[in-house]
């Protein structure tokens, strides 16, 4: 069974960093509810950044040590640096998303194979654990990494069942979406 697919929105991609930055959680935990990476990432930044302003203020007041002093300068830098990564991946993720090249996805007796202009990824059935439905993903999750972790978007569920129901292989579904 193949099917072309086309790119996801964003909500898509960044559902599916989550999964795959969490992939141990998602496989010891099977009713773990993914989210929004992007949202993650944003409020712990904005979360240090009250941790710093609540300490410049105790400085303000002349009510600090040395201490204060060294949690500032690590907080300060992890704001940096943090906030350069989430600017980075903003940056590749819009390049991603305007890269024309579409994907078409196989499903057949061997695996579900990703076939593009550039490469072509097959994970066989017998490295896969799970095939998680969530909100806006579908993930192939491998039984162990390093692997690749294979999503594509919510829109070919049907297409993805109709195939794993075809080759007998309903058993790795996993379907999430009801935990939204």
């Amino acid at each position: 069974m193949k099917f072309k697919c086309e790119k996801g929105n964003k909500n898509y991609y960044y559902e599916f960093f989550y999964i795959t930055s969490f992939y141990k959680r998602f496989i010891n935990n099977i009713k773990l509810r993914a989210k929004n990476l992007m949202n993650l990432y944003l409020t712990t930044l904005i979360m240090s950044i009250v941790v710093v302003v609540l300490i410049v203020i105790n400085i303000a007041l002349d009510n600090y040590d040395y201490f204060d002093i060294v949690i500032l300068s690590i907080f300060s830098y992890f704001i940096f640096a943090y906030s350069i990564y989430i600017l980075r991946l903003k940056r590749n993720l819009n390049i991603y998303m305007n890269d024309r090249c579409s994907n078409t996805i196989e499903i057949n007796e061997n695996g579900i194979k990703k076939i593009n202009d550039r490469d072509e990824i097959l994970i066989k059935w017998d490295n896969i654990i799970y095939v998680m439905i969530s909100k806006y993903s579908i993930t192939f999750l491998p039984k162990e990494m390093p692997s690749i972790l294979l999503g594509i978007p919510i829109e070919y569920k049907n297409k993805v069942i109709k195939g794993l129901e075809k080759y007998n292989k309903k058993d790795l579904l996993l379907d999430n979406s009801g935990l939204y």
